[in-house]
């Protein structure tokens, strides 16, 4: 029996910009990889105790997309309003210059008004590897330029047999470690990103580690949201209880907006890999 590659999936949370009867338009588009069709969990964050807690109000779906905005369609029954989040699942793969590449081609493809355009479709959007080349240097390169973002366009994963996404191969549970510290990060659930390092995580510039928790606890509450988008690059297993990875990371909030690429050490104790050592890569 064929055995089955997962696609590794990223979490995007949005931020609702404004409301029209159900539908809702969202700050995250086809830079961020949404697609049409894609489904979003609409919620917001409410004190409970001592914690925020997530409160999921509705559920959408993606009908309209452009580089930097979507709208979804929504339950009209159920309140949504503007400054809610909605928290998408998407393959990786699509935050490459590769995939944007892809989906011009195939909307052109549907969009045509008849079959005598299927030759000026080949000769804008060729299927072949060194132009597509070009095109992706040139959306990289404008990319770079707007927000200093880079994406990378490795090798792909994928089920066997299958069309799969671009997206380089990363070791599955380091890499599970590395989006429930982002989604804790990208929810202030700052406990629960706290306990992705281990005990031995030394901060940066030799900071007591009393005093660098009460910092992040600062930064991550701070924001009124945060959104985090991450494409992984590699990964490397040194032990069986000692590896590395990493990605480029996207960040955003209501004060502040960048893209790094971060490389993290890891170590494996009784509860799971932890984050041993945190760093950028210029």
């Amino acid at each position: 029996m064929s055995g089955i590659t997962a696609i590794p999936l990223a979490t995007v949370i949005a931020t609702i910009l404004s409301i029209d009867g159900n539908y809702a338009r969202v700050d995250a588009g086809l830079v961020e990889g949404i697609r049409p069709d894609d489904t979003a969990v609409v919620y917001y964050m409410t004190p409970i105790g001592a914690e925020e807690k997530k409160v999921i109000v509705n559920r959408g779906v993606v009908i309209e997309v452009d580089e930097h905005s979507s709208v979804l369609r929504v339950d009209s029954e159920f309140t949504v309003l503007p400054g809610y989040s909605a928290e998408f699942e998407i393959p990786m793969g699509r935050v490459s210059p590769l995939s944007i590449l892809d989906l011009a081609r195939s909307r052109l493809v549907a969009n045509r008004a008849n079959e005598d355009l299927g030759a000026l479709i080949e000769v804008l959007v060729p299927k072949d590897e060194e132009v597509e080349q070009q095109v992706v240097s040139v959306i990289q390169e404008r990319w770079r330029k707007r927000g200093n973002r880079d994406f990378s366009t490795g090798p792909t994963v994928s089920e066997e047999g299958g069309t799969g996404a671009t997206e380089a191969y990363v070791d599955g549970e380091m890499a599970s470690l590395v989006r429930s510290w982002a989604q804790a990060w990208s929810d202030q659930r700052v406990d629960d990103y706290l306990a992705s390092y281990s005990s031995g995580y030394l901060p940066p510039g030799g900071m007591p580690r009393d005093r660098w928790q009460d910092q992040r606890r600062q930064r991550i509450t701070r924001p009124r949201f945060i959104k985090l988008s991450l494409v992984f690059l590699e990964s490397e297993r040194i032990s069986d209880s000692r590896g590395s990875i990493q990605f480029s990371q996207s960040y955003w909030s209501d004060t502040y907006r960048d893209t790094v690429t971060k490389r993290l050490e890891l170590i494996r104790d009784a509860d799971g890999w932890r984050i041993l050592q945190e760093s950028t890569v210029d």
